[in-house]
């Protein structure tokens, strides 16, 4: 059974607390907020029946506090604690670091860094809590659109669909109104991203509610919200839980994932299994994929990177080589470019494999296929 989120804001500043408690409201989490004047108030509160997340002041007392807080953990190992203060030292953040690892924040605190910090812990939580399912999150990612992102997902997803029929496939299209996985693919599904997250506890199989593509009878198409108004109101917590459950239901989860680096695709990296960053062989575009490898390798989510360069050429001025070398990192596939071919099953809203099997560009999504396979 799923836990109730509760948060405990133990500060005697009472403009402090309010300011702390308008970030929380702010993020638009389901949670029971507290807030106390001293540690010893909150303890009545704490249940092990519920994730507990600490935001406590130590600017006064930290002796004291420290010890309140190690007993806690000895008590509820699975909570977590936000410490603040208005004089940060290493001396005291050794002090608190006794049983597990804490995030420190300085005041006046700042919304940004704050809300962030805050939002990883509750979906690294809603992450773990409920992670029996078997199947791979594959979510493909740029940093600027244009670069065939889109037709990466929709053929690759097909790919490892036709590569087992015994096991389901899914592509999940969360570009915020702005996706095309259904216009690539000719369909017009009954139920968006949206309905399904809200239907997550009421409907006993996804895949009864999600439509299939008509070109494979285990691919799966879970499209972008049609409507304004609805195509960024999911909350984070939610759209863990739906990639949970589509984690139980289905083999391979291949996520079209939108450019922008927001709250929701870095908690998205933190779940996926592998992340495909896609690129092309112009300088501009490299000088960028420059700067996702060090995003990723600043958030610790490098280690589930596979470059795909699309669209290459023989004739490209870049090399394969020389890209390489300037990015210190290697290519795991490439996708050749064979424009008139995927232009051509784009227009017919069908994938690659449907409108040219033997083409040099399907060979090469199934070899992506096979390389993603292999990776897992």
């Amino acid at each position: 059974m799923k836990k109730d989120l509760k948060v405990f804001i133990i500060d005697k500043d009472e403009i402090s607390a309010s300011v702390i408690f308008s970030y929380l409201k702010e993020t638009e989490i389901d949670m029971n907020i507290g807030i106390y004047n001293k540690f010893e108030q909150a303890e009545n509160d704490i249940s092990d029946k519920d994730f507990n997340i600490f935001i406590v002041d130590i600017s006064e007392n930290a002796e004291l506090i420290s010890e309140q807080i190690e007993r806690t953990e000895n008590r509820y190992p699975d909570c977590k604690f936000i410490i603040t203060s208005y004089k940060l030292n290493s001396d005291i953040m050794v002090k608190f670091l006794r049983k597990s690892k804490k995030e420190f924040f300085e005041k006046p605190l700042t919304k940004g860094d704050f809300t962030e910090k805050f939002l990883q812990i509750v979906n690294r939580f809603n992450s773990e809590q409920d992670f029996t399912g078997h199947g791979k999150i594959i979510t493909v990612y740029s940093n600027k659109g244009g670069l065939g992102k889109t037709t990466i997902a929709v053929n690759l997803a097909m790919e490892l669909a036709l590569s087992d029929k015994s096991k389901k496939t899914v592509i999940v299209d969360i570009n915020n109104y702005l996706g095309d996985v259904t216009a690539f693919l000719d369909m017009t599904p009954a139920y968006d991203i949206h309905y399904v997250a809200d239907k997550l506890f009421s409907s006993p199989n996804l895949s009864d509610i999600i439509s299939t593509y008509r070109g494979a009878d285990n691919l799966y198409v879970l499209a972008d919200s049609p409507y304004r108004e609805n195509a960024d109101d999911i909350p984070s917590d939610k759209l863990v839980s739906l990639f949970n459950a589509l984690r139980k239901e289905f083999e391979y989860i291949v996520v079209d994932c939108s450019s922008a680096i927001t709250t929701k695709t870095k908690m998205l990296f933190e779940l996926t299994d592998k992340i495909l960053l896609t690129t092309v062989a112009n300088l501009p575009t490299v000088n960028n994929c420059k700067k996702c490898l060090d995003f990723f390798e600043k958030n610790k989510t490098d280690n589930k990177l596979l470059m795909v360069l699309n669209r290459y050429s023989m004739s490209d001025e870049c090399s394969i080589t020389d890209i390489e070398e300037y990015l210190l990192y290697d290519f795991a596939a490439t996708v050749p470019n064979d424009w008139q071919t995927v232009s051509g099953a784009i227009n017919k809203g069908i994938t690659v494999s449907e409108f040219a099997k033997d083409s040099v560009v399907s060979n090469s999504f199934r070899n992506l296929a096979r390389i993603i396979k292999d990776s897992l």
